[in-house]
């Protein structure tokens, strides 16, 4: 069977991580994986490998930022996975600066958006439907916004056209995963951007506009789509609601600073590069845990940990057979068991891929770039 796919497709992969052999263990308590989508506030890597590729100089990257991720330290998905007692089991197609669509704020001419992370997913498992017992996991919107405000000042745009496209590419992708006929999908809206230190700083009443009417619709949507394939859970998750709440009393989550960015680090400038940073201007504040935000847009790890916290609990309310540990990460365990690979043999010919029916035994894919980049293959190669 023949799969023609876009050459930029093939070319992103290349920079997805790197999946090795899954260990085989006892499985974990209803989910077998967490397979994750998005932008910078779940990227755990990705981003920094594609730059690392296309430019020489991976970023993000110290001493602005902590362990290839936009923020000090792990971000939300990595300690939910953990959570959930599925550390060693993510994959995670997310990357930093991904729009909705297929642009990129911080690769621009580069495809590398929402799109592409879901054609990836598709290219992985071609030839079956999505594992009943996986997590998915799709946030995306943020980057959409935020690059709109230029043409919503200068008029090339709309508030009203902006907001319909990026809910119709959310919309898009997250019919792909129902038609896969994945079963459990968590889609976090937004938080107020508006209430970011870069919103405070531009457009804070524009951004929180954008934000509100963007999460009203993506609300509908979601219940348009679970009536729709009623056999996959749409599981709605309300990050708005929920910095809200740590801004109105953030002693509650532990933090006493919930306005400021810790640092001076702001990635949302026009034609921004890393070389523009510069180290010996970097100012970074006494207590990084005590703040809700790390620059000027991203969580600090003490945020992630909330957002976490209550994905957790959402997971937990909205999936009557989530049993809550006595300790996070202790799940019981059931009988043992493998988990396969998911897997495909693949072959390069000229401007496409053509790929074999999976099995259990062949690599986990096998990708080209022509034109501009040479041909690179990886097997059992994907983001952990």
């Amino acid at each position: 069977m023949t799969y023609k796919l876009p050459i930029a497709v093939t070319g992103l992969a290349i920079a997805l991580g790197t999946l090795g052999q899954i260990p085989v263990e006892a499985s974990t308590l209803n989910f077998d994986r967490m397979i994750v989508f998005g932008d910078s506030l779940s990227d755990t890597k990705n981003f920094y490998n594609l730059t690392g590729l296309l430019t020489g100089e991976p970023f993000p990257s110290r001493p602005f930022y902590s362990n290839r991720r936009f923020s000090n330290g792990k971000v939300w998905v990595e300690d939910l996975a953990k959570d959930l007692g599925l550390k060693n089991k993510v994959t995670n197609y997310a990357i930093g600066g991904s729009t909705s669509g297929s642009e990129n704020l911080g690769l621009p001419g580069f495809p590398a958006g929402l799109k592409q992370q879901i054609d990836l997913y598709q290219l992985s498992t071609i030839g079956r439907s999505a594992d009943p017992d996986d997590l998915y996991i799709l946030w995306s919107g943020s980057n959409d916004l935020f690059g709109g405000m230029e043409e919503l000042q200068s008029g090339s745009i709309t508030p009203e056209s902006l907001i319909q496209n990026t809910l119709n590419n959310v919309s898009n992708s997250l019919t792909v995963l129902a038609n896969k006929r994945a079963n459990n999908v968590l889609v976090p809206n937004l938080a107020d951007l508006g209430g970011t230190p870069l919103g405070q700083n531009s457009a804070p009443q524009m951004l929180s506009f954008l934000t509100q009417s963007y999460n009203a619709r993506l609300a509908g949507k979601l219940e348009e789509l679970s009536q729709r394939f009623p056999e996959t859970n749409f599981i709605s998750f309300d990050v708005n609601s929920l910095f809200n709440e740590v801004a109105t009393a953030p002693e509650r989550f532990g933090l006493t600073n919930t306005t400021e960015a810790c640092t001076n680090t702001n990635l949302y400038v026009p034609n921004f590069s890393p070389d523009m940073l510069d180290p010996s201007k970097l100012t970074i504040c006494d207590r990084p845990n005590k703040y809700l935000f790390w620059d000027s847009v991203h969580p600090t790890k003490a945020a992630h940990r909330i957002i976490a916290d209550a994905a957790w609990d959402v997971l937990k309310s909205e999936l009557g057979y989530l049993e809550a540990a006595s300790e996070k990460g202790q799940l019981e365990l059931l009988s043992a068991s493998t988990v396969q690979l998911p897997t495909t043999a693949s072959a390069i010919s000229q401007a496409s891929l053509t790929v074999s029916e999976p099995n259990a035994a062949s690599s986990l894919m096998t990708f080209g770039v022509l034109g501009g980049l040479a041909i690179w293959r990886f097997r059992n190669r994907l983001q952990q």
